[in-house]
């Protein structure tokens, strides 16, 4: 078992990484989000949490957000809007399936 004294900042900052990822409500939302160094909360009183962001972890989160913009040279963007309409008519549908299919190997 490890240290809980020592380990708590880590669980700290992972905590603080959460509390950012919970204010991206969309990929629109990454578009003009930066992390920025300093305290964070997310909602208001006894539902509020509290962290705080340090310099190492709003240069790591930004260069991510910011790599994340740009699709890989071999994504055809044509084909997912095409995949992107097909799961919103059909995505429940096949995820049911897929449910009920892998029901036997269970």
């Amino acid at each position: 078992p490890g240290d809980v004294a020592a380990d708590a900042p880590q669980w700290a900052h992972i905590n603080t990484v959460n509390l950012l990822f919970s204010q991206w409500a969309d990929n629109a939302t990454l578009t003009h989000w930066q992390a920025t160094e300093g305290p964070v909360q997310v909602g208001e009183g006894d539902k509020s949490a509290k962290g705080y962001v340090t310099a190492e972890m709003a240069e790591a989160l930004n260069h991510y957000v910011q790599a994340g913009q740009v699709l890989p040279p071999w994504a055809d963007a044509r084909k997912i809007e095409r995949a992107e309409k097909l799961f919103m008519n059909h995505g429940a549908l096949s995820c049911i399936l897929l449910f009920c299919a892998s029901l036997p190997e269970c």
